[in-house]
């Protein structure tokens, strides 16, 4: 596994590719593991198997994710941006391998190349429209619909059909009721978009499952490959939550 599992870093100049590789550390982390905490200054993480729910936490305790990242971007919103902390905590969603940058190294190397910078300032505005389409999805669109558009997510951030999740992981992140997500499941089931097994997802009918989902799938996507010129399909791996 090298850095370039990393949609990001792979769309770099070579120079660039070599300096970070030089200033990472590669660590593994674990389901629910905090990566990033809210308010507190975290190095720059480029998932390179694994994803990241970044969450918001309200001050009922009640929490729902706002973004999702995988090898297809990075967890560098405020460095890029020049702000030392973030209001999202950053969680693991399953094991992965995830490269760690110091935020201020990761800094002078976009100042030193400019195809670098201007590469993660529009990897920036993906990301933004990806929450700002997902505020919209949580507050119109019905759960089942809302939970295909999160599931070909997923399946594009890890590159593979079949994705462990448990149905209470699936409630956290949607922001809505397990008995809800049950019936919706159960339904994208009945009409032959997944196939379910103990705390595992299988799509084993994509264009179904793109037909029920809402819009906000494809326009995410469509603005990602808009912003930067290439899908945010990952090159894939199992995924496992054991």
């Amino acid at each position: 596994m090298t850095l370039t599992d990393n949609l990001l870093i792979a769309a770099m100049p070579e120079a660039s590719i070599e300096r970070l590789t030089a200033l990472a550390t590669v660590q593994e982390g674990k389901v629910a593991d905090i990566l990033a905490a809210r308010d507190v200054p975290a190095p720059v993480l480029f998932p390179l198997d694994g994803v990241i729910s970044m969450t918001r936490k309200l001050n009922d305790g009640s929490m729902i994710e706002i973004g999702m990242i995988g090898p297809e971007g990075a967890l560098a919103m405020s460095t890029v941006l020049g702000v030392p902390v973030s209001p999202y905590d950053g969680v693991a969603q399953s094991r992965g391998m995830y490269a760690r940058i110091p935020a201020a190294e990761f800094r002078e190397v976009l100042m030193a190349d400019p195809a670098a910078r201007d590469l993660m300032l529009r990897y920036t505005h993906a990301f933004f429209a990806q929450v700002a389409q997902r505020a919209a999805c949580n507050r119109i669109h019905v759960v089942e619909k809302r939970l295909a558009q999160w599931l070909l997510t997923l399946r594009d951030r890890v590159g593979a059909d079949e994705m462990s999740l448990t149905q209470e992981f699936l409630s956290w992140m949607l922001g809505t009721g397990r008995p809800a997500i049950n019936v919706a499941m159960g339904h994208l089931k009945e009409l032959g978009a997944v196939e379910l097994r103990r705390n595992r997802v299988r799509i084993v009918n994509r264009a179904l499952l793109e037909g029920i989902s809402c819009e906000c799938y494809g326009q995410t996507v469509e603005e990602y490959v808009r912003a930067l010129g290439f899908s945010p399909t990952a090159k894939g791996r199992h995924t496992d939550v054991d």
